[in-house]
């Protein structure tokens, strides 16, 4: 029994190596091939025309080019107006801004690395919300609730209560409660 567990963990052993350095080799190929230093320009990208774009998306009379499996496969909305365009007539949103529109493509489009913050998060749930496009819903709410759960540890220590001169808060950060006006601190 002896001999057989060496084998087997020299044969693990061999394994680990030959899976480390294919993925090292795929990595170091992957980079020549794909040379992630050079970042795409996302309005560049989506106004001007493709090979294998298919279909026009008017916003605010400004030309947004994608296609429609993309499209299709995020939203149901988008897969059902793309069913009924027989012509291949471009759609045509008005009340979207183009901005707001192309961040949420980042999401659909797997050649971007996008991200959520303050200054998206509330177009690209409105955005999602229209398009039923359920993925972005989620990472929303969750980007939501990592952002609330942030709030509640910087504020979990404190504690508000009112006293005669005005409204006042506890710190429970040292030990022994301080308290604070609220007017000092603003």
């Amino acid at each position: 029994m002896d001999v057989i567990s060496v084998n087997k963990k020299s044969n693990n052993e061999n394994i680990k190596r030959v899976r480390s350095m294919t993925t090292q080799n795929i990595s170091k190929y992957a980079r020549k091939l794909i040379n992630i230093e050079d970042k795409i320009n996302v309005h560049d990208y989506f106004l001007h025309q493709r090979p294998f774009t298919n279909v026009k998306i008017i916003i605010n009379q400004q030309t947004v080019w994608c296609d429609k499996a993309s499209l299709s496969a995020a939203s149901p909305i988008f897969r059902e107006q793309l069913l009924k365009n027989h012509k291949d007539e471009p759609l045509i949103f008005n009340d979207i801004d183009l901005n707001d529109f192309i961040a949420m493509l980042e999401f659909i489009y797997p050649i971007f690395n996008p991200e959520i913050n303050e200054k998206n998060i509330s177009c690209l749930i409105e955005l999602s919300y229209r398009f039923q496009y359920d993925m972005l819903e989620q990472a929303c709410q969750i980007y939501i609730l990592k952002y609330l759960s942030t709030i509640r540890r910087v504020f979990g220590n404190t504690h508000s209560f009112e006293g005669e001169d005005g409204d006042y808060f506890i710190s429970n950060t040292n030990e022994k409660n301080e308290y604070h006006q609220q007017r000092d601190l603003m």
